[in-house]
């Protein structure tokens, strides 16, 4: 590997992403039954709390199209689907915009409802869903503040 090496946020979030499993799923016992819905729970988290991730790092961004673009490249290097789940998260975000949820709040709720294969139930989206958003903006904004790696 070259000593300039960046990752790209696409890579960063996928890499904490598949740690955060864990950790959450011991402070927040709901996401056990999240996952025990899924077919594939450890590929679905991995999956979706990427899309969630380099979905709103676009956002808070306001990446534009040339850099928008670039970052689902690096998306689709992970996993070819990728583009297509954060389109949906877009679309997702968009229609929830009226909720007073907030951006947080909609990020994990759409993680779960895409993990569990339907709408989370109100146990699981009053605490689970805003610490799965909390946790993806925290490591999107500690990565874009320090400067690691290319968005």
């Amino acid at each position: 590997m070259p000593s300039d090496f960046t990752p790209s946020i696409a890579q960063v979030v996928r890499t904490f992403s598949i740690s955060a499993q864990t950790m959450l799923r011991e402070k927040y016992p709901e996401l056990l039954s999240v996952l025990a819905r899924s077919p594939r729970p450890s590929n679905d988290w991995d999956f979706f709390m990427t899309a969630a991730g380099v979905g709103y790092a676009i956002i808070v961004t306001n990446a534009s199209g040339e850099e928008k673009a670039a970052i689902l490249r690096q998306a689709a290097e992970i996993d070819s689907q990728l583009p297509a789940a954060i389109s949906n998260l877009f679309d997702f975000v968009e229609k929830q915009k009226s909720a007073e949820a907030g951006l947080r709040a909609n990020l994990g709720v759409w993680v779960l409802w895409n993990i569990g294969g339907g709408c989370p139930e109100h146990r699981e989206m009053e605490k689970l869903a805003p610490a799965i958003g909390m946790y993806l903006e925290i490591l999107v904004t500690k990565f874009l503040n320090e400067g690691k790696g290319k968005r």
